[in-house]
């Protein structure tokens, strides 16, 4: 979605050790790992992490009855890399760090 490849939130996260709460009234989604508190909220850019703002490119979204956020943002907030193979269209996350090879366009 506008350049930005969109992951299903609670599957990602738990797969990283991270615990995903969904508040469907609220729309809110809250993911912990360690020391890092995360909360997304459904169609909004802004977002907190350990209780600062921070602006994602594109908002969570829902599809298909699931939440959808931007991979590098989430993952790198939970200490991990995130690298774009443009040409096989892949994401990779794993090990402490960042590339900013995630944010080139699709």
């Amino acid at each position: 979605m506008n350049g930005r490849f969109l992951i299903p939130i609670r599957a990602v996260a738990t797969s990283m050790g991270a615990e995903v709460n969904w508040d469907g009234e609220k729309q809110e989604i809250e993911i912990t790992r360690d020391d890092v508190y995360i909360l997304i909220r459904i169609g909004e850019e802004e977002i907190l992490v350990n209780g600062e703002v921070q602006t994602m490119d594109v908002g969570a979204q829902i599809f298909a009855g699931r939440a959808f956020v931007p991979v590098r943002f989430v993952a790198t907030a939970l200490g991990e890399d995130v690298s774009w193979d443009a040409e096989a269209r892949t994401a990779f996350i794993g090990g402490p760090g960042g590339n900013d090879a995630a944010d080139e366009e699709e």
